[in-house]
């Protein structure tokens, strides 16, 4: 039997037509079977935005140059993609599918928004789901409104006063956990997919933007889809790397980063919102990631390569090589410390033993 080829990949979010469409990462993502991404922002040609700190909106055309990139599915579930309203939410999906571009995570109710899509190549058939836990506004799906999937989070505040005596300003301890409901579908979802499916991949945004450490109910989401039947929980939303964890037979990625995310195109709001974000944490973004290539065989465990990639603000992204692919490499090892991967580093690539 033949193997198939995946390449997942973190946010994506251009302002500009790709001026070197022939850059070694996108060779990597034409060259695989099945290219999979995370679209960060609605396509529009303007109108009214969300009331929020920051806004994204892509241009319709822009949608052509991710078909070019080669990507064949993406997940609509995200932060920003009710950032103009109902109509970009529509419009996103519409240009997604006239460029030939299956979407995931959203959709015309809660139904479809939550259905898995299958691609088969070959005699494999691979499964993509979506949702999140990051949920603006009037983003949510139900069963009459289209929206975004939601995995809705409820987060407990504890300030110890003791400490707020001694060192005023103390962030307080949170503490969180997934709605069950919104879980209990998720996991319905998957194991109806395992019925039909061969590999399952579950994107799913959430955590702490810009931030390398994992929040308390990730874990706990991301192994209850693996114990569910997903082999593969694709994180996206910190741009930033965060660590990866094995969990029985699958794997979980918190976080892939910034793969082509363009930055100069975000619309901040600093004087409304002059308490955003807080000076507290590491809350700035990096260009600095890597592309999950995974082969996938019938009946066999994937094998999983980590190509590290990074990028400037004068085009796409580019291989990282040398000592700085090794530093990255090194970096997402500790980040995974404790979590039962062991990365194997040769050629400036990884694969996970």
């Amino acid at each position: 039997m033949g193997c198939t080829s995946l390449a997942s990949v973190g946010d994506l979010c251009l302002f500009h037509r790709v001026r070197a469409p022939s850059s070694e990462p996108l060779e990597i993502l034409r060259g695989c079977d099945i290219t999979f991404g995370n679209l960060e922002g609605p396509f529009v040609r303007g109108g009214d935005t969300s009331d929020k700190w920051t806004v994204i909106g892509q241009e319709p055309g822009i949608a052509r140059e991710y078909a070019k990139m080669g990507f064949h599915v993406m997940s609509v579930a995200n932060n920003h993609m009710f950032d103009y309203g109902l109509d970009g939410f529509l419009t996103t999906l519409d240009m997604l599918d006239k460029v030939g571009i299956r979407h995931v995570g959203g959709g015309r109710d809660l139904e479809e928004a939550a259905a898995a899509l299958r691609l088969d190549r070959g005699s494999l058939r691979v499964a993509f789901l979506g949702c999140a836990s990051t949920l603006p506004g009037d983003s949510a799906a139900s069963a009459h409104k289209p929206g975004v999937a939601p995995l809705r989070v409820r987060a407990l505040h504890y300030v110890d006063l003791e400490m707020e005596r001694e060192q005023p300003g103390t962030p307080p301890v949170i503490f969180t956990e997934p709605d069950e409901d919104d879980l209990e579908r998720m996991r319905k979802a998957i194991r109806r997919a395992r019925e039909v499916a061969d590999y399952i991949v579950v994107s799913i945004h959430w955590g702490v933007a810009y931030q390398e450490q994992v929040v308390d109910y990730q874990p706990r989401v991301g192994r209850s889809f693996i114990d569910s039947g997903a082999d593969l929980v694709v994180g996206h939303h910190p741009h930033r790397l965060q660590g990866i964890e094995r969990y029985r037979n699958g794997l979980i990625f918190y976080s892939l980063g910034n793969f082509f995310f363009e930055r100069h195109g975000l619309k901040p709001r600093s004087t409304k919102w002059r308490h955003w974000p807080p000076k507290v944490g590491m809350w700035e973004q990096s260009d600095d990631s890597f592309i999950l290539k995974s082969v996938l065989k019938p009946g066999e465990e994937a094998a999983h390569e980590l190509i590290p990639i990074s990028r400037d603000s004068s085009g796409p992204p580019f291989l990282l090589k040398g000592a700085r692919a090794r530093r990255l490499l090194a970096h997402l090892s500790s980040l995974s410390e404790g979590r039962g991967v062991r990365l194997s580093v040769k050629d400036c690539r990884a694969t996970i033993e």
